[in-house]
């Protein structure tokens, strides 16, 4: 099973360096998170805590610690946590964006405590 990680973290990893700009300049990508974005929002309480699992390169968690909630952010690939550090510094967002190498199948490693919200897009 470590092999099979390794390979889809390798994958992942090297489309960390794309993903962004395929997501930015694709107009139906842009359309359905916005209309996900939508839907969060209608759900959402102010204070909220919410889990996303298989974050990426954190485009929702931005969005989401933007308008001010915290979100803990797991992904099985170096190279899209990589990318999640660099905008969380970017943004100044350290305070309301935590992250975490994890897959998705692990999750009774994962750090922190009780998410109300889990977010998986």
């Amino acid at each position: 099973m470590t092999i099979m990680f390794n390979k889809i973290s390798e994958a992942f990893s090297r489309q960390s360096e794309f993903f962004d700009d395929y997501e930015g300049t694709n107009e139906i990508l842009k359309w359905m998170r916005s209309v996900t974005h939508e839907h969060l929002l209608r759900h959402l309480r102010t204070d909220d805590k919410i889990l996303e699992i298989n974050s990426g390169t954190g485009i929702d968690a931005i969005y989401l610690a933007n308008k001010g909630y915290k979100i803990h952010c797991t992904d099985i690939s170096d190279g899209m946590l990589n990318k999640i550090r660099q905008k969380i510094y970017e943004h100044k967002l350290e305070n309301l964006i935590s992250y975490q190498l994890l897959s998705f199948l692990d999750l009774d490693k994962l750090e922190g405590n009780y998410f109300p919200n889990i977010f998986f897009n």
